[in-house]
């Protein structure tokens, strides 16, 4: 009896061992197929990292809730372009470099550079002892240029009576002339410099100088200080009319000859954000620059635009005649580091992603005219016929592509 509950005792200890051997057999086996489960999906993950790399991806609810519209290329009537660049300018006739007519000291500056001014508008005040000098000479002319006319018109009188004796009246004649040509010529000194001739001739003399802006525009230099010593060759200030501002194009030689006068030119401003601007031609060069073979085309804007910048960088396309175009609506087309581009839907790549999204890729387009909403373009690279274009929320994939490209960086 005790040898059987001994047997029964041992086979029971021998099924928990066999039980506990299976239990961990099974284990082992559930953690092996968990791990090459895991293996394969990271191996699956870093290989749709790899696919994806340099392209935007889009699940269903992003491309809904953006209302993205893909489309194959279309094809418009639009106007045919040249390209061009260049820099914004001003005719001469719209700058001022302001001058002192006299030697003085600089007593007070009254603007700041970038400063708008208006013509007539006092600049700065020049204070010296030559500006009183020229208003004590003046009154000096002025008085004796009254007393000769008296005299003058005395000796005629008895001259022409035949009273007064006709060399002293020649006498006179000639002294009057040259008092009414000296006080002439400082009255005009005086005007030149904006001195108030009147109260000087009443003895109101001034010891400061008024320096005025001759034209409207923008202070662009000030090259004074205060005390700064200044003469008739000193500039005091440059001023320009940015309201003028026109832009100088470059067009190659071989062009030339599809330029004409009142043409559009569509401009891009390089440190400039907002859209594109519109000029006409109103000249155009007559030689060409050796150096590369081009020729100076001058363009004035449609209206005048105060916040360009002078010497600013451009590029434009100047409209010529009208083409077959290819062309996307202005939302398909994204800028970025300097260029600009579209997303083409990528078919290939697409079939291989999970939960129905889809891959774009970035292609550099050439953007020209604008018409309609629309702007002719041309592609860098070939792309199939049919191909699937983004039509719309271009700048949304660009930044998802340009955080993801973010997130792989890490």
């Amino acid at each position: 009896m005790k040898i059987t509950s001994k047997k029964t005792f041992q086979f029971v200890v021998l099924l928990a061992f066999i039980g506990f051997l299976s239990l961990s057999s099974c284990k082992n086996v559930a953690k092996k197929e968990k791990a090459k489960e895991s293996i394969e999906s990271a191996d699956e993950h870093e290989a749709l990292e790899e696919l994806t790399e340099g392209k935007a991806v889009l699940t269903v609810p992003q491309r809904e809730s953006i209302k993205l519209k893909i489309d194959t290329l279309q094809k418009r009537e639009m106007s045919g372009f040249i390209k061009t660049n260049g820099v914004l300018e001003i005719s001469p006739k719209y700058r001022a470099i302001i001058t002192s007519f006299v030697e003085a000291n600089v007593k007070a500056i009254n603007v700041f550079q970038g400063d708008k001014v208006r013509k007539g508008q006092v600049l700065a005040v020049l204070e010296h002892p030559s500006i009183i000098q020229l208003q004590q000479d003046y009154v000096k002319a002025y008085n004796n240029k009254q007393y000769l006319e008296k005299e003058f018109d005395r000796q005629k009188m008895l001259y022409e009576k035949q009273v007064g004796a006709g060399k002293t009246y020649q006498k006179v004649t000639a002294d009057y002339k040259t008092a009414l040509a000296t006080y002439n010529g400082l009255k005009m000194k005086l005007e030149m410099i904006h001195l108030n001739t009147e109260k000087i001739e009443n003895g109101e003399l001034s010891n400061e100088l008024p320096i005025l802006s001759t034209i409207d525009g923008v202070v662009n230099d000030i090259t004074i200080s205060l005390g700064s010593f200044v003469d008739a060759q000193t500039p005091l200030f440059s001023i320009s009319n940015t309201k003028k501002v026109h832009a100088d194009l470059t067009v190659y030689e071989k062009d030339i000859n599809r330029i004409k006068i009142g043409q559009v030119v569509r401009i891009q401003i390089a440190n400039n954000g907002r859209k594109a601007l519109y000029a006409k031609i109103f000249a155009i060069g007559k030689s060409v620059q050796t150096e590369n073979r081009s020729v100076l085309v001058h363009a004035h804007f449609e209206k005048g635009i105060e916040d360009l910048v002078v010497g600013s960088y451009l590029n434009g396309s100047i409209i010529t005649d009208n083409t077959l175009s290819k062309v996307v609506p202005e939302e398909a087309i994204v800028s970025d580091g300097g260029k600009q581009y579209i997303f083409v839907y990528n078919s290939a790549i697409s079939k291989q992603l999970h939960d129905d999204r889809w891959a774009f890729d970035m292609v550099e387009v050439i953007s020209g005219v604008e018409d309609g909403g629309y702007v002719a373009i041309n592609i860098l690279e070939k792309l199939d016929a049919d191909a699937k274009i983004v039509q719309n929320k271009a700048y949304y994939l660009l930044s998802d592509m340009q955080k993801s490209e973010a997130k792989h960086s890490h």
